[in-house]
C-alpha cells in the first residue's frame, strides 16, 4: 500500500496554494480526497506502460490544458506504444506542478462541460472505460462512479476541518474517518506520518 507522502496539513498547503483554477467547483477538500485515493499524498511519477502522475494522477496527454490559463506545461514527450503513441512526463512534477495539473484539467473540462459530474466522470476515466471495458476489467466504469462517490463523502465529512490547526486526537479521528471514506487504510499505522507535531505552526 506504501505510506503517506505528506502530512495532511502539508498536502492541505499545497492544495489552498496551487488549485486556482478549479476551487469554485472542486474545493480543495474534495482534492484532497482525489489525492487520497490516488496516491495517498504521493508524488508519483511514472513513464510507462502507466504514465499518470503527481498526487492526482493527471495522464501527461492533458498538460496541454495549462495553456488554457498561460501557464507552462511540463515537459511530455511521445513514445512508440504498440501500434501507436503515448505520451509521458519527461521527468517528475514540481509539487506545485502536481496540483495546477489537477487543477487546470478540471478547470478545463468545466469550462467545455458545465457539469462538476462530468468533470469528475471525465478525471476518473469513466467515460474510457464505458469505450474500452477489455482494457479495463479490474476497474469497469461502475467502480469508477463508486470511487467518485468515495471522493465526495470524504469531501462532505471533511466539511467541519480546520485544516491549518493542530488537531486534538478527536479531530484527528474525523480527519483519518473522511480519508478512510476515500481509500481505507490502518489509522494506527498513518497516524503519526499524517499529523507529525512539526507541521503545525
Amino acid at each position: 500500500m506504501g505510506s503517506p507522502g505528506k502530512s495532511f496539513v502539508k498536502m492541505f498547503d499545497l492544495l489552498y496554494v496551487y488549485n486556482k483554477y478549479a476551487w469554485r467547483q472542486f474545493s480543495d477538500r474534495l482534492m484532497i480526497a482525489i489525492c487520497w485515493e490516488e496516491t495517498l499524498f504521493n508524488n508519483v511519477y511514472q513513464a510507462g506502460p502507466n504514465t499518470a502522475v503527481g498526487f492526482g494522477q493527471t495522464e501527461p496527454s492533458e498538460f496541454g490544458r495549462f495553456r488554457e490559463f498561460a501557464l507552462t506545461p511540463p515537459p511530455t514527450k511521445k513514445i512508440p506504444w504498440g501500434k501507436g503513441t503515448k505520451t509521458i512526463a519527461t521527468r517528475p512534477l514540481l509539487e506545485a506542478e502536481a496540483i495546477q495539473a489537477m487543477s487546470v484539467l478540471l478547470a478545463s473540462i468545466y469550462n467545455a462541460k458545465g457539469s462538476v459530474e462530468t468533470c469528475l466522470r471525465s478525471y476518473a476515466g469513466y467515460y474510457w472505460a464505458l469505450e474500452h471495458p477489455e482494457l479495463t476489467p479490474n476497474l469497469p466504469a461502475n467502480k469508477r462512479l463508486q470511487i467518485i462517490q468515495r471522493w465526495r463523502n470524504c469531501e462532505a465529512a471533511l466539511k467541519s476541518v480546520k485544516p491549518y490547526l493542530k488537531p486534538t486526537r478527536a479531530e484527528e479521528d474525523v480527519i483519518i474517518k473522511a480519508l478512510q471514506m476515500a481509500r481505507p487504510f490502518e489509522a494506527n499505522v498513518f497516524r503519526a506520518r499524517l499529523f507529525p507535531p512539526g507541521d503545525y505552526a
